[in-house]
């Protein structure tokens, strides 16, 4: 079975590359392949008309963009390249006047999105149009049990996520020292 999914969608192995499980909560920085390139912020490019491609925090400040937000599908997952992916056909085809810009993140719940917009809006001045493409993983998720779905609703790898947490509180109560990898303290 395998084997079939990468005959019949070799990109989906760029995509298995890309998934990083230790940054449980948005995309791999600066990432680059055929298939999937994200800027410093994590944002997946778009594509429009010409050689045009931008990405959040890449757009010129001055000019309007336009949003298509959402999880995996508004990001792209399964696209053959940043190229073929929802906001790049809509900026190629639709609506090459301004750019369309991916405001997407894998796996997230509309709870996510929308604090993946309140983080970011920063970075762009102008918006003029933003099309939300959600709801999916909310109806999924919502089979979580109760215990894992807290007051802001599921998300995914929410399980591991409060199985590290707990591991973390038990060895706080027992005393060891808690190492990060990045300080080494």
């Amino acid at each position: 079975m395998a084997e079939q999914r990468v005959t019949l969608t070799p990109q989906v192995l760029a995509y298995d590359d890309f998934d990083d499980r230790s940054r449980m909560y948005f995309h791999r920085a600066g990432y680059r392949s055929d298939v999937v390139n994200t800027h410093e912020f994590s944002f997946r490019y778009s594509h429009g008309p010409g050689d045009g491609s931008a990405s959040a925090g890449t757009v010129a400040q001055t000019g309007p963009v336009r949003l298509l937000a959402g999880s995996s599908t508004a990001f792209g997952i399964g696209a053959r390249s940043d190229a073929a992916t929802l906001p790049s056909r809509l900026w190629s085809a639709d609506a090459p006047s301004a750019p369309w810009l991916n405001f997407a993140g894998r796996s997230y719940n509309s709870g996510q999105e929308c604090t993946l917009f309140a983080l970011y809006r920063h970075l762009l001045t102008r918006v003029t149009d933003i099309v939300v493409f959600s709801g999916l993983n909310n109806l999924a998720l919502s089979r979580l049990p109760k215990e894992q779905r807290s007051d802001h609703g599921g998300f995914f790898n929410c399980g591991e996520y409060y199985e590290q947490m707990e591991e973390l509180r038990q060895r706080r109560r027992a005393g060891i020292r808690i190492e990060t990898e990045e300080t080494g303290a």
